[in-house]
Parts: structure tokens; C-alpha cells; sequence
């Protein structure tokens, strides 16, 4: 959980309680990670101040897990972790539609969205060859939506061909 630079904090090997300012580390790319306890009803955990590189001002986070197994950067996936949710659950495969009524049956619906991201990031990765995946100055399609698309004109161009043959058969001329 992040938290506000206004707080206290109260290190295992402390008596008193610090300002969480003070715990900061002193240059941009290192962290300190420490356990403790954390607002006025002593919450045990473990305070990581992380700073990254060309960071304006540190992080506060406060986690569950020992100081050692802690590293501040994985804060940063967390935006892309829930906007890749969220956009399979509603943008790809419309899974926010599905209604199962046992766990049973979310178990295949699981398998079914699985195979169906795999088949659709092969294809992406497939046609992204020579394409620059990310750019930093303009928004770019990801892998994902590049095999989507894919898949969606390879099943339209077969639509196509299914229908000018049925069209050319049907008026005496032999299908190719």
C-alpha cells in the first residue's frame, strides 16, 4: 500500500517513532526497506521507501512480506498489471459477459481465455516483425491488439474468398 511522506514510523529496533522523511534514501535509484510499525494502532509491516531513477520524490510503500524479499520497483507494474485486466476483461474478450455458476466451470472458462490470448499474442508477435512495438512520444499497438487484428482480417479475408467462390460456382464458373 503507498502512503503519504507526513507519517511516522517506528523501526523494530527503534524505541521511538520517525518521520518517515528521514528514512528516505539520500540519491535517486537505491531503497530502504525496514520492519516496523506503522500509524497509532502499530501496524506491523515493512516500510519501503524506494526511489527510482528520475523519480521527482521517493515511494512510501508498506507491505506484508519480510524486508528481504522486498524490491520498491515492482510498485510500478502495478498500473500496467490492472490496465492489462482490464482491458482483457472488457476490451478483448468481453469476459465481463461471461456468467458461470460454479468454480468448475470457471476453471474451462479460464482454459478457453488462456489458449485464446496465446493464439492471439502468436499472431501479434508473428505480424510484429519489423513493427516498433513502443513508443515513447505516440501511442503504439501492443502484441495483443496487433494478433487481434490479425486474426480478425485473415477470418474476414476467408468470409471473402468463401463468399466470391460460392458467388462464382453458383453462376456456372468453376471454383478455384
Amino acid at each position: 500500500m503507498r502512503i503519504n511522506a507526513q507519517g511516522n514510523f517506528r523501526p523494530l529496533w527503534g524505541r521511538r517513532a520517525r518521520a518517515l522523511a528521514s528514512l528516505c534514501p539520500a540519491r535517486a535509484g537505491q531503497q530502504v526497506a525496514l520492519a516496523g510499525e506503522a500509524f497509532r494502532y502499530r501496524l506491523r509491516c515493512t516500510l519501503v521507501v524506494f526511489w527510482g531513477e528520475g523519480a521527482q520524490e521517493p515511494w512510501y510503500l508498506l507491505t506484508d512480506l519480510p524486508a528481504r524479499a522486498v524490491c520498491g520497483s515492482w510498485y510500478g507494474y502495478r498500473m500496467w498489471i490492472e490496465q492489462g485486466f482490464r482491458w482483457l476483461k472488457r476490451g478483448c474478450f468481453g469476459w465481463h459477459r461471461c456468467r458461470v455458476g460454479s468454480a468448475a466451470g470457471m476453471d474451462w472458462v479460464w482454459l478457453v481465455y488462456a489458449l485464446g490470448c496465446l493464439l492471439v499474442v502468436r499472431a501479434g508477435l508473428s505480424e510484429a516483425c519489423g513493427v516498433i512495438l513502443w513508443d515513447r512520444h505516440r501511442r503504439s499497438a501492443s502484441v495483443l491488439l496487433l494478433g487481434l487484428m490479425s486474426l480478425l482480417v485473415k477470418c474476414w479475408r476467408a468470409v471473402v474468398r468463401v463468399d466470391s467462390e460460392i458467388l462464382s460456382f453458383s453462376s456456372g464458373g468453376e471454383p478455384e
